[in-house]
């Protein structure tokens, strides 16, 4: 199995997220990255490898527009709703 792992997932570090409409505390946390991915490479499950960067045709090939779209509105949305 290939696992794909970039130190920018240590700056994932919210304090809340979105679950069934209701803000909670959040799941992912940095430390998680750091776990999970220790342990793929201590059980030698496949290689760790870097992110590489992808166009939007190619989210556009694996997404429905609508999603798409979503997400391009979606921070914009949340941050006029107060929620920054």
């Amino acid at each position: 199995m290939k696992t794909f792992y970039s130190a920018r997932h240590l700056a994932h570090g919210d304090r809340l997220e979105l679950l069934s409409g209701k803000l909670v505390a959040a799941f992912e946390v940095p430390q998680r990255a750091e776990i999970v991915s220790a342990a793929i490479e201590e059980i030698k499950l496949g290689p760790v490898l870097p992110p590489q960067p992808h166009s939007l045709a190619t989210a556009q090939r694996i997404h429905h527009p609508r999603y798409l779209e979503f997400l391009s509105q979606a921070w914009g949305e949340w941050a006029v709703a107060g929620h920054t």
